[in-house]
């Protein structure tokens, strides 16, 4: 994702849910994205419309450090929107 902020605008991420499990040390969250692509991202040419998708965020700790993590963005979602 740290290429989106060269090709993004006006952009709003929301936390939407966040379950903690300390006992298996474990996070799972997703995440709303609202922004304007003003570049080519993700083989999607911009077209000036805002665009709403989500990223879910899984993460596993080992003795409290992050140790994997895995990030999954709903981009149907996205080019969908971008076609539209």
């Amino acid at each position: 994702m740290e290429e989106c902020h060269e090709v993004m605008k006006d952009c709003k991420n929301t936390l939407e849910t966040l379950i903690l499990d300390e006992e298996n040390q474990r996070l799972a969250a997703r995440v709303a994205f609202e922004w304007t692509p003003v570049k080519k991202w993700a083989g999607v040419e911009p077209t000036g419309k805002r665009a709403t998708f989500s990223e879910h965020v899984f993460v596993w700790f080992d003795e409290g450090r992050m140790h994997t993590s895995v990030t999954l963005l709903d981009m149907d979602a996205f080019r969908r929107q971008m076609q539209a």
